[in-house]
């Protein structure tokens, strides 16, 4: 069996509200991905001259969460708690102005049983597209309790994780021999398959992201007069 690979571009996780599980064996791998991915995002729109308006909510656990005010409206809470504030400050202006911007929220650590108990963790999920959310979140492969519209798979070389995987995805397409064979050929050198419940066709792999700032130090690199000793912006301030 011979399957293709297709291209799988980040705008269109945001064309929608709904939900986007990143699924991994640690939690650092996740991190880099969703800082990837929402970057990508606001530096491929403005470079586009697209007014795509978007907030950006981020709850985590690390205070030194590590995101570029400069992106927009962005607010980082480290305690998780606040949930509750946000679900019905969320809902009050739902009802006052029936309908809401487009909102990223992350959850910027693994979901643990602290959140699956929580109740307003739980009403946020379910009501993410009436709040217009794309709520990014970090997954595994036993967490039934929620259907995501999407699922980037991160690579994985423990063989029970390939298990749940196939099982959970591929089962009805493909061998277990030829899932190995794909899902290492598509993850290898930090690649991202992707899942999105639709009919496998074609196997889905996260395209190169979009990085503003690491395009401009291409360019300059590429400038045959281009000297790194006077370039200002690579500088850092301690």
């Amino acid at each position: 069996m011979y399957m293709q690979f297709e291209d799988f571009y980040e705008v269109e996780l945001y064309k929608k509200s709904g939900i986007i599980s990143i699924v991994g064996p640690a939690v650092t791998n996740k991190k880099i991905l969703a800082s990837n991915l929402i970057k990508s995002i606001h530096d491929r729109t403005k470079r586009d001259n697209y007014m795509y308006k978007f907030s950006i909510t981020i709850f985590s656990h690390d205070v030194f969460c590590d995101y570029n005010r400069n992106m927009g409206k962005i607010t980082i809470n480290s305690d998780w708690n606040k949930l509750k504030d946000y679900y019905l400050i969320k809902k009050y202006y739902l009802k006052k102005n029936k309908s809401l911007d487009k909102e990223i929220l992350l959850f910027d650590d693994n979901v643990t049983q602290f959140s699956l108990k929580n109740k307003y963790f739980q009403k946020i999920l379910a009501n993410c597209k009436k709040l217009n959310l794309v709520i990014i979140m970090y997954s595994n492969y036993f967490l039934n309790f929620v259907k995501s519209d999407f699922y980037l798979l991160l690579k994985d070389d423990y063989s029970s994780s390939q298990v749940n995987i196939y099982k959970k995805f591929y089962k009805k397409v493909m061998s277990f021999d030829d899932f190995k064979t794909y899902f290492r050929e598509i993850t290898k050198n930090e690649g991202i398959m992707i899942f999105d419940n639709k009919p496998v066709k074609k196997l889905k792999k996260l395209a190169r992201l979009y990085d503003a700032d690491k395009e401009r130090r291409n360019y300059k690199r590429q400038d045959p007069n281009y000297d790194v000793i006077s370039d200002e912006s690579g500088m850092r301030f301690f």
